[in-house]
């Protein structure tokens, strides 16, 4: 409500808004962005996590958030690229960064805000990750766990949790 929006926003309150996750588990509906920002609440993006969401990847949750407040308000303006990267970015200590030589990740044009939507709406493949400083992908390779073990361990376990039902 209303009044609930403004005791957030006086208090400092963050709201995360999770729209696949909201979509997923169907809780009746979405944050209403607009009126969030209209009382003045820091609002934030959020996966809600893999169990909720069945992935983690902001970019995919950018390119939601857009397309759901555009869809709930009937306004195509609403979370427009520079606007969404910001909501997902916001507060972040951490990067990543794309292939630039990619066609799709070009800025052509007028104005730079190609990149921008096309990293939010179907941005390729990341490159490097650095979380709290430290990398965790470079080159489009994981340098924290190997992949190739963890897609065997988890084959193992769905094999040997499925031979059980």
């Amino acid at each position: 409500t209303k009044k609930e929006m403004r005791i957030l926003a006086k208090h400092e309150a963050h709201a995360v808004h999770c729209p696949t996750s909201n979509q997923k588990l169907a809780c009746g509906g979405t944050l209403s962005y607009p009126a969030m920002i209209e009382a003045g609440v820091d609002v934030r993006l959020g996966t809600d996590g893999a169990a909720s969401n069945n992935s983690l990847d902001m970019r995919s949750e950018s390119k939601a958030a857009s397309l759901v407040q555009r869809h709930d308000h009937w306004d195509a303006r609403i979370l427009d690229p520079i606007e969404t990267w910001k909501l997902a970015t916001k507060g972040s200590t951490d990067w990543i960064t794309w292939n630039l030589d990619d066609i799709r990740m070009r800025p052509i044009g007028r104005d730079n805000r190609r990149i921008l939507a096309n990293t939010i709406y179907s941005g390729g493949d990341v490159l490097d990750v650095f979380v709290g400083g430290e990398a965790i992908r470079r080159n489009g390779k994981t340098l924290t766990i190997d992949e190739s073990k963890a897609c065997k361990d988890i084959e193992d376990a769905a094999i040997d949790y499925y031979s059980e039902i």
